[in-house]
């Protein structure tokens, strides 16, 4: 290299590339040069990069799995019912998968026959948490498998991701006959109120609502932090106010919340609610 001139790492080479692009593609697009889907889809590809499996996987208590000695005709009624074209197959609980099943797979199976899911199965793959999405896509395509099981710290089910999940990261959601309008992450109603999936991040309903809720080891999800606001599971129509911001339970299951209305007191509003 030139005498004098300090030497770039790869990395910071890389990102200094990022910022001139992500600049470029900025400048692109007050001048007419790039419209909002191309800028959309350029600005991730560039945080790809550093994104990881937690932040795109199916949280554990959205994976639709099967007990091992599950029949023919259950899984069969799942393929049917969900459309799904691989399921996870678990030993006494989800904590124990032990194999994928293939929807394609349970076609060649003859009822006349004895069905057992544990010679139909095929093996999982599993990743942890913190991997790279990149390294995974990479992973993805070398394997040549579609499917992880995503395992937390500890060894047990964290959740589960696909291709189909990376792919929708990079280019948007990808619609299939199977898929069914889900309601938005966060729907306002008025300056001060919002409707929310209860699995958003705390730290995403801070941003979104200009608010300071505090973020714990305990939880990451403002369900997590409803939860432990009451100390148990709220039914339907149940309320609870943390730091002048009050929380009510408008679609629940008996083990989950679905979704929360969020009502911000001015006094707690600290900064413009996002549009």
């Amino acid at each position: 290299r030139l005498a004098g001139v300090p030497h770039e790492d790869g990395d910071d080479e890389l990102a200094r590339h990022e910022r001139e692009l992500l600049q470029a593609v900025s400048e692109g697009k007050i001048l007419g040069a790039v419209n909002e889907e191309e800028q959309e889809m350029i600005e991730s590809i560039m945080e790809f990069r550093d994104s990881d499996v937690a932040e795109i996987m199916t949280p554990r208590t959205d994976i639709e799995a099967v007990e091992k000695h599950a029949t023919l005709a259950e899984l069969k009624a799942l393929v049917s019912r969900n459309g799904h074209s691989r399921i996870p197959i678990y030993d006494d609980n989800i904590d124990n998968i032990v194999g994928i099943i293939f929807a394609k797979d349970l076609l060649r199976v003859n009822y006349d026959e004895p069905f057992h899911a544990t010679e139909a199965m095929r093996e999982a793959l599993f990743v942890p948490e913190t991997k790279n999405l990149r390294d995974l896509l990479h992973e993805f395509r070398t394997r040549k498998v579609h499917m992880a099981i995503v395992l937390d710290e500890y060894g047990g089910t964290a959740g589960l991701v696909t291709i189909e999940d990376i792919l929708e990261e990079l280019v948007g959601d990808i619609v299939d006959e199977y898929d069914v309008d889900e309601p938005e992450p966060l729907t306002r109603i008025d300056p001060h109120t919002v409707d929310i999936d209860a699995r958003m991040r705390v730290d995403e309903l801070n941003e979104e609502l200009g608010v300071e809720l505090p973020e714990e080891e305990d939880y990451e999800t403002i369900a997590g932090l409803v939860f432990t606001t009451l100390g148990h599971i709220p039914q339907v129509g149940e309320r609870c106010v943390h730091d002048n911001i009050e929380f009510e339970v408008i679609d629940a299951e008996p083990r989950r919340i679905n979704r929360l209305r969020v009502h911000v007191h001015e006094a707690t509003n600290t900064g413009e609610p996002h549009s």
